[in-house]
């Protein structure tokens, strides 16, 4: 693991109140915490010293928002264990339901609420600020059940906020269960997006969210450190991408600004997201991060030139396709 003399933060990262909640510009996403995760993660999973330094600093920072998952291996119990005698964040976790034939309504409801159940008790929370579907397919078979709970739960106070975690669509078309999502049940909405997967861009998904009063939170930013790893370290399958990241890398040469500054500052000022969720492993990473989202803007004849960017298939764009170490 990373140890180093930590660099004092001297800008907090900007925030703004929607829904009653705090959100601030950087979301911490945890993934890292509870599991060894990451194409481009030398350092592994952080002890619970280092886990616990790294949340530390992110309130330091004035991160407010932290993203997490069942499926994401200790990273619930990490936070609880660390929030516990502390002002409470805005904790936002996701349920995920699996659609097999003959799911009945009832299955569907009792899956909802057991997840919840057992992210709250982790979370040793009484209410969770956002529940999220970590798997939008649901939506396509059971749309109704879900949106009946999920306003069952805001009601008994169980959750603030409820929303959908969305895999981009593969095609320039937004996916079926995209209406369903605009409910307004759903306050809230995360995809993955960045210089390389600009499909909510391009499809109008952004845009219509934002248009119907969704916090939308980007994730994938670095696509999961993809963007960074030199041509001789990708798995044969995702050799295709470094051209593409040849030229997204010149760009930000020309811009005089880094790699990470260009991938950052692309998507946070795009004007409809309001938060970046980005992982990290280590505090010195953390710190980065806070100074990235911090950091300045890019030229606006470099944004052109980086929504021209090729686009790549979806056995690249989509992680869950890459092939397994």
């Amino acid at each position: 693991m990373e140890h180093r003399r930590l660099r004092t933060i001297t800008t907090l990262i900007q925030s703004q109140v929607m829904h009653g909640m705090r959100i601030s510009a950087l979301t911490l996403g945890t993934a890292q915490i509870g599991a060894s995760y990451g194409i481009a993660n030398t350092s592994g999973q952080p002890n619970r010293t280092e886990s616990d330094l790294l949340l530390g600093r992110a309130i330091e920072a004035g991160v407010s928002c932290f993203d997490t998952a069942q499926l994401y291996g200790d990273s619930e119990r990490v936070l609880g264990e660390f929030f516990a005698d502390k002002n409470k964040p805005v904790l936002i976790t996701k349920v995920k339901l699996n659609p097999e034939p003959g799911l009945t309504d009832v299955a569907v409801e009792r899956m909802i609420r057991d997840s919840l159940e057992s992210s709250l008790r982790l979370l040793r929370i009484p209410t969770t600020p956002a529940l999220m579907l970590h798997n939008t397919d649901i939506l396509r078979t059971h749309a109704k059940i879900v949106k009946k709970t999920m306003e069952a739960l805001k009601s008994e106070g169980k959750i603030r906020l409820a929303g959908v975690s969305f895999v981009a669509d593969v095609n320039d078309t937004l996916p079926p269960e995209w209406e369903a999502a605009l409910d307004d049940v759903f306050e809230t909405i995360q995809f993955p997006m960045n210089v390389l997967d600009q499909r909510m861009i391009h499809n109008g998904g952004l845009k219509q969210m934002s248009a119907a009063g969704k916090v939308i939170f980007v994730r994938s930013v670095y696509l999961q450190g993809l963007l960074f790893l030199p041509e001789e370290r990708m798995p044969q399958q995702l050799r295709r991408a470094a051209p593409v990241i040849g030229q997204i890398r010149e760009l930000a040469r020309e811009e005089r600004v880094s790699l990470e500054q260009l991938a950052v500052s692309f998507i946070r000022d795009l004007p409809e997201v309001n938060s970046l969720v980005i992982g990290a492993e280590t505090a010195a990473q953390l710190e980065n991060n806070a100074e990235l989202i911090n950091g300045p803007g890019l030229d606006s004849r470099t944004l052109a030139k980086l929504l021209e960017i090729p686009q790549l298939p979806e056995s690249i764009l989509n992680p869950v396709n890459w092939p397994k170490a």
